[in-house]
């Protein structure tokens, strides 16, 4: 991980209950080439973690949402998480993150 908004998403998707993930995961879409912080590939699910220093910029929020629609167009979905999500309520992320998983390997 290189900060600790990324060792905290990491701790969370190393338990037993995730199935595995990449971490750091280039994306080639057609119209763009991205890296994503997580990807699960049994759910087809991007995991994003986000902090302020690097998503309050318009520019930044830009990309993302870019992304985020290429991520889309290509049927992936995406979940982004906070700082403050995954500091302060783990547990609850968790549950976020399975129960979408158990809908992707439905849908």
């Amino acid at each position: 991980p290189t900060s600790e908004l990324e060792r905290l998403l990491y701790r969370l998707l190393d338990r037993p209950e995730f199935p595995p993930f990449l971490r750091q995961a280039p994306m080639d879409y057609p119209r763009l080439a991205a890296t994503t912080d997580a990807y699960i590939p049994q759910w087809s699910l991007i995991v994003e973690a986000d902090g302020r220093r690097w998503h309050s910029r318009e520019a930044d929020f830009e990309k993302d949402r870019a992304r985020d629609i290429a991520a889309a167009a290509a049927g992936l979905m995406v979940v982004r998480l906070t700082y403050r999500m995954l500091k302060d309520d783990a547990a609850g992320c968790s549950q976020t993150l399975l129960e979408t998983g158990r809908w992707r390997s439905t849908a």
